[in-house]
Parts: structure tokens; C-alpha cells; sequence
């Protein structure tokens, strides 16, 4: 056995007791570096792999608290909040018929009785200033289908402006008419977002 270490190693018969003794160093060397490269190698790719799912996970807070729950016979797609107030929600419905939209509102709360919003447009009107400058939306909103609404959200203070990446929870309303029956306002659905 010693004698092929010898020859692993590079001498031959003739080589010293002093180099034979270098040999089993320069084996158990390389051993523990192909240890180290092989499995320092895994280990620097599993390290890397928890670390990369731990800032991911941490930092996107946006889905751990951002949500919009809509009443019955409403649904919410995409919303969004930008630091001057402006709302922008999809809103689908289902009743069976066109609703034609009076106004929408958006408020950090209701009003006493919890049919209104309490700021802003409390009577969930289409005025032009409870509105971004592109205007509320579409008038029709068919069922089944979605449309996206714009409109200011308002809270004790006014316009509720806030700061990129902070909270804003709040309510929307519905101001629609069916055909056949009278105009009615219902709060369409609560949600939770971060300023954009």
C-alpha cells in the first residue's frame, strides 16, 4: 500500500524517508481540499438560497397586509393608492342587468349610520372635485364585466394624502341605479394598501 502512495505521490524507490512522509500530508491535503470545494460549495449555494427567501419574504409587506374584500354581488380587481389621494380600483358586478354609476367615494370611515362615507363625498355624487383629473369612469357597468373608477379618498384632515409605502385602510361606495328601480348607494367594499 505504501508503495503505491509512493508512486500516487510521485517518487519511486529510490525517493528518502523524508519525502515518503510528504506524501501522506499532500493525500490528506487534497482530501480535505476536495471536502471543502465539493461540499463548501453546496453549502455556499444553500446559504445563499435561505438567504434570498428570507429578504424576499420579509420584504414584500405589501401582500402580507394589502387587500380588498367587496360585499355581495360586487368583486374587487386591481387597486391602487398614490401619495395625493387618488384611488384606483376595478370593480365587477353581478347582478344580472346594467347598473348605471351615479358616483363612487372613497373614505377612512363611515358615516354614523354606515351608509355613507363620513369625509369627502358623503353623498357619493359624480362632482368633478371628488375626482383625479381623468375623471370618475365608466357611467355603465354590465354584469359580469369590470370597470376601473378613480376618485380621491378623503379621512378627518381632508384629502387623504399620505407617504409612498405607509398603510391607508378604507371603504368604498357605490352610488348605481338598476333599471326599474330607484337610485342606492352601498358600500361595495373595505380594503387595506400601501400608498404607491
Amino acid at each position: 500500500m505504501k508503495a503505491l502512495l509512493d508512486r500516487h505521490a510521485g517518487y519511486g524507490r529510490g525517493a528518502t524517508s523524508a519525502m515518503r512522509g510528504t506524501a501522506g500530508i499532500r493525500i490528506r491535503g487534497q482530501a480535505a481540499l476536495d471536502f471543502l470545494i465539493s461540499y463548501g460549495f453546496v453549502i455556499l449555494v444553500i446559504g445563499i438560497a435561505i438567504a434570498i427567501l428570507l429578504v424576499f419574504s420579509t420584504n414584500n409587506s405589501y401582500t402580507e397586509t394589502s387587500f380588498c374584500n367587496p360585499s355581495p354581488g360586487f368583486s374587487c380587481g386591481y387597486y391602487f393608492l398614490n401619495t395625493s389621494g387618488a384611488f384606483s380600483v376595478q370593480i365587477a358586478q353581478v347582478s344580472g342587468t346594467t347598473a348605471t354609476i351615479n358616483g363612487v367615494a372613497c373614505a377612512a370611515a363611515p358615516n354614523s349610520t354606515g351608509d355613507r362615507p363620513a369625509y369627502g363625498n358623503t353623498a357619493v355624487s359624480s362632482n368633478a372635485i371628488f375626482y383625479p383629473a381623468v375623471g370618475m369612469g365608466s357611467a355603465l357597468l354590465y354584469s359580469g364585466k369590470a370597470n376601473t373608477y378613480d376618485m380621491y379618498c378623503y379621512g378627518p384632515g381632508g384629502m387623504s394624502k399620505g407617504i409612498y409605502g405607509n398603510s391607508y385602510a378604507g371603504y368604498v361606495w357605490l352610488n348605481y341605479t338598476i333599471p326599474g328601480y330607484k337610485s342606492q348607494t352601498v358600500m361595495i367594499a373595505t380594503f387595506n394598501t400601501k400608498y404607491t
